[in-house]
């Protein structure tokens, strides 16, 4: 047990193989879903998580929270805009 918790060669290479292995599943399922062309909202409905990168500007929205701070020593105090 001491020795699992120290790694090792042999505990390093089967880290190694099984990120590999999940990696590699995880690659099958995306090509999968991505051949079966659903829309958004039918990927929300499976459970699964929609990212669009895209490189294009956008104009950012007016600040809405215009300061923070510490009302208590455990609580932060937020001021909102109306």
């Amino acid at each position: 047990m001491n020795a699992a918790l120290q790694g090792g060669p042999k505990d390093t290479s089967a880290l190694k193989d099984a990120r590999d292995n999940l990696v590699a599943a995880l690659h099958q399922t995306a090509a999968y879903i991505q051949s079966l062309n659903l829309t958004k909202a039918q990927m929300l409905a499976q459970g699964f998580d929609v990212a669009v990168y895209n490189n294009t500007k956008t104009t950012l929205v007016t600040q809405l929270i215009p300061g923070l701070g510490n009302s208590n020593t455990t609580q932060l105090g937020v001021a909102l805009q109306r």
